[in-house]
């Protein structure tokens, strides 16, 4: 079975139960002010930051794993572009109990990059339902893609590919059975 299908199956009710959370609900009909959207992208950024840094530095000694981020999926830049665009600063909520939540479990296990990967790949599987949440935001409170839905609508009609290139790259590492675990662990916290 393949990296991407033990991490669909394993944590398929986890996926359901994120998706139908009060406020991710409203998220994807649209249903939240500018400010409740800024507040979710300042929250995002802390996310990245937290998963995106150490991620890179444990790409230099992983280049089999460089394929994966061949498209652009770093999000930090993205999001602080989206901030700017609704003209909000990026820093000025702390990072919420969350993200302190992960920040913590990332220290816990000094940054595996197992861990960071599984991780990123439910951020980066994120987008998938990214593109009908752009198009409820962009009815409901003005903001388009190019201008302050770049987060959420990385690659625009690219986005299936995009993905399936991935899940792919995932599916080509040649991971033992506790670099899996992991993988599947950090998918599951996330």
């Amino acid at each position: 079975m393949s990296t991407s299908t033990i991490l669909r199956e394993t944590h398929y009710q986890k996926h359901k139960f994120a998706e139908s959370q009060p406020f991710q609900v409203a998220l994807a009909k649209g249903h939240v002010t500018t400010a409740a959207y800024a507040a979710f992208l300042k929250q995002m950024l802390h996310v990245h930051e937290a998963v995106e840094t150490p991620l890179r530095a444990a790409l230099a000694d992983r280049p089999a794993w460089g394929p994966m981020f061949t498209r652009n999926r770093w999000r930090v830049e993205r999001i602080n572009g989206d901030l700017a665009c609704i003209q909000i600063a990026g820093y000025s909520d702390p990072p919420g109990p969350s993200v302190l939540k992960l920040r913590q479990r990332i220290a816990e296990v000094e940054a595996s990059p197992h861990y960071l990967l599984g991780a990123f790949y439910v951020l980066e599987g994120s987008t998938n339902g990214s593109r009908h949440i752009v198009r409820n935001l962009s009815l409901y409170i003005g903001l388009q893609a190019d201008g302050g839905l770049g987060y959420l609508d990385p690659y625009g009609s690219e986005q299936p590919e995009s993905w399936a290139e991935f899940k792919s790259a995932v599916d080509g590492l040649e991971l033992d059975e506790a670099q899996l675990k992991m993988l599947v662990t950090a998918a599951g916290e996330m």
